[in-house]
């Protein structure tokens, strides 16, 4: 059990150049602006030293705020790994984005879109897996009405 804390975010979320090693994995939470309808998450692999890294959207019942509750967002467990400098995974969720189905397959190698389909939680969970040492990611959300 790990109790959470989110961060409070105004319309957008950015870390730049962020280092992760080994079998790490980078945990941010952010609280939704309530104003907030859209989201569009773009991940970006800077540098290669080790494997790959990896992007998994959560969120969390509100009245609880223990990790040991994330569930998946949708389908959204695990998009492809990137396994290449400079490639960009773009995410969108928000309702109607995709028509029925979600795309989550993305891409290893290339830059690629993915599109959930769903209501934005009011807690949203950004969990950034390494494979390998020496990986270096960035990392953006942005929040629209």
């Amino acid at each position: 059990m790990a109790a959470i804390v989110p961060t409070v975010v105004g319309s957008g979320f950015r870390i730049v150049g962020e280092d992760i090693d080994g079998s790490e994995t980078d945990k941010y939470w952010l609280r939704v602006p309530k104003w907030a309808t859209y989201a569009k998450i773009y991940f970006v692999m800077e540098v290669k030293g080790g494997t790959s890294v990896q992007l998994a959207l959560f969120e969390i019942p509100p009245v609880d705020l223990d990790d040991d509750h994330a569930i998946a967002l949708r389908e959204a467990s695990a998009f492809a790994a990137l396994t290449s400098a400079d490639v960009t995974s773009v995410v969108d969720i928000g309702p109607g984005v995709t028509g029925i189905a979600d795309d989550v397959t993305g891409g290893a190698a290339a830059d690629s879109y993915a599109s959930i389909n769903c209501i934005l939680p009011e807690i949203l969970g950004l969990h950034v897996i390494s494979v390998g040492d020496n990986n270096t990611y960035d990392l953006a959300v942005i929040f629209r009405p």
